[in-house]
């Protein structure tokens, strides 16, 4: 390095290099509420492969290289000691890794306290958001959606829209007036077919289905 400025701009990027705050990457393997995921970049070092201007106008000579997996990543999701909202995540799937400015092994691994350490922004100390880089084709405008596979809930300021099969487990209660489009069955008896027995006049018969 020829002069003073060729030595500090190195020491810079070498600063900044080691200071992460977000990076997108994918998910490569799924471990219940933690993941194991790849920055979807190169990463760069002084070498000899290529030129890159810098900030300054100045030019240096790096090398590219594939970015190592970032093991055992907390998956960000709602949930706490009460409630969760929770959604599936598959190898491939792609999010953001947002960097802690502390060192989290302590406080992953045992829910503890974070300690007192000197590493910061490391890319280890990492949780991962799901998220999906492209356009959302449907985004609704004036409604909360959620939408899984064509199974879909649907808010409105009015009403609330379900497309798909419900099952629910637990009493259902009704204020209100409900219609039925179809059949409905009670225990295992097809309302729109029951028919009764009764004593008739003339003996034991047998009511109509029912009418409207």
């Amino acid at each position: 390095m020829s002069n003073i400025n060729e030595v500090l701009m190195y020491f810079g990027e070498k600063l900044k290099r080691n200071i992460h705050t977000c990076i997108p990457c994918e998910v490569v393997a799924v471990n219940n509420d933690r993941v194991d995921v790849v920055p979807i970049y190169k990463n760069m070092k002084i070498g000899t492969t290529k030129n890159i201007r810098m900030e300054t106008g100045e030019y240096i000579r790096v090398d590219d290289y594939d970015c190592p997996a970032l093991l055992n990543c907390p998956v960000c999701m709602l949930v706490n000691s009460v409630a969760k909202i929770t959604i599936p995540i598959s190898v491939g799937d792609q999010g953001l890794l947002v960097i802690s400015e502390k060192d989290i092994r302590n406080w992953k691994e045992a829910k503890g306290k974070i300690l007192a350490s000197a590493r910061k922004f490391d890319m280890n100390d990492g949780f991962f958001i799901p998220f999906i880089n492209q356009s959302i084709t449907g985004l609704s405008t004036d409604s909360i959606v959620i939408d899984y596979k064509g199974t879909k809930i649907e808010v409105t300021e009015t009403k609330i829209e379900v497309t798909g099969d419900i099952e629910i487990t637990g009493d259902l209660k009704v204020t209100g007036a409900l219609q039925v489009t179809g059949e409905a069955t009670i225990g295992s008896i097809p309302f729109s077919t029951h028919k009764h027995a009764y004593i008739s006049p003339s003996g034991p018969a047998v009511t109509g289905v029912p009418q409207p």
